[in-house]
């Protein structure tokens, strides 16, 4: 009965894709052709450079750095994050947290990882908001990589402001959007 009544309306306002605004067909919000034209990082190789560890090295202490695309103002990237951010799209945020798994499954440090840790934002904001984003790509990752979440580990205790400079941006979608701790 859902499906019929999903489909009518579907034939009387179309989903369009929040970026490029062509017909979808899939729950993200986007067509499969902007998913499938993202600028996504090179694929994991050990013998190359890794751009995410260039860029956070002698910033904080790290042993593997790991993005899942190039986050460019104007592109699709922009549009998935501030869907996942403003939009409470919390489908997008789930396929990147399963485009992330599927990513980190050739590299070779996943197998230490114990826990995925989604970085807490306070309740206040939780409340606001609805979800917190990082755990919303956290149960993606781990859906994929077969690790446990652990929601509790460390706790937000007071609210901050976003950063808005160029390496703080950065540092923001790379380093708020999870940890992953290796217990030894």
């Amino acid at each position: 009965m859902i499906k019929t009544l999903d489909s009518i309306l579907n034939l009387i306002f179309p989903k369009s894709c929040e970026f490029c605004s062509r017909q979808i067909q899939n729950p993200y919000r986007f067509c499969d052709f902007c998913l499938n034209n993202i600028d996504y990082t090179p694929t994991y190789n050990k013998d190359s450079s890794n751009m995410t560890e260039k860029i956070l090295f002698g910033k904080i202490p790290i042993e593997f750095g790991y993005s899942l695309f190039y986050f460019e103002e104007q592109k699709i990237s922009q549009a998935m994050i501030h869907s996942l951010k403003y939009k409470s799209n919390k489908r997008i945020g789930l396929l990147l947290g399963k485009k992330i798994g599927k990513g980190l499954l050739r590299v070779p440090i996943i197998d230490t990882v114990d826990l995925i840790i989604p970085v807490p934002i306070h309740h206040k904001r939780k409340f606001i908001r609805g979800y917190n984003q990082s755990e919303v790509i956290a149960k993606g990752m781990s859906e994929i990589l077969n690790i446990k979440i652990e929601q509790n580990f460390i706790k937000k205790i007071q609210t901050t402001k976003a950063k808005l400079s160029y390496l703080q941006k950065i540092g923001f979608i790379i380093i708020k959007t999870f940890l992953i701790a290796v217990i030894k």
